[in-house]
């Protein structure tokens, strides 16, 4: 078993020996010869980027826009109010068949304290307006 292993030793060896004479041929047959320079050096001169003013005045163009856009996002959705519910649901009265008509305004859309941006035109809408007239007409048959 010894001369076994001693001859594969043997073995590996030569070819490790063989292998690194072919290296050798082949490193001295290569003809690559890099040119290297000398490592980066930061210019001492201000270097000049055009167009890169344009860039920071439309960035906070950009950002004052988003933060209007946030404020008038946060008056309208989110309103202050003094009073605290903590989870509470606070009831109020209501009136399911007619409501005040003051509140009614372009196209059924209820006008308010806060900037409303969106008011459609729906056939609801507009079969909404023929019902509150014919309940309000006084020649309604009872």
């Amino acid at each position: 078993m010894e001369n076994i292993q001693d001859e594969l030793q043997r073995k590996e060896e030569n070819l490790s020996e063989k292998r690194r004479e072919l290296q050798d041929v082949q490193y001295a047959e290569c003809t690559f010869n890099p040119e290297t320079t000398k490592l980066y050096e930061e210019p001492e001169q201000v270097v000049v980027v055009s167009g890169l003013g344009r860039f920071f005045e439309l960035r906070d163009l950009a950002k004052r826009k988003q933060l209007e856009q946030e404020k008038r996002e946060a008056s309208v959705f989110h309103p202050t109010s003094n009073v605290r519910c903590d989870g509470i649901t606070i009831p109020e009265p209501f009136s399911l068949s007619r409501g005040v008509k003051s509140d009614l305004g372009h196209g059924g859309a209820m006008l308010c304290d806060r900037e409303c941006t969106f008011a459609p035109q729906t056939n609801e809408s507009e079969n909404r307006k023929l019902l509150q007239r014919i309940m309000s007409s006084e020649d309604a048959i009872p």
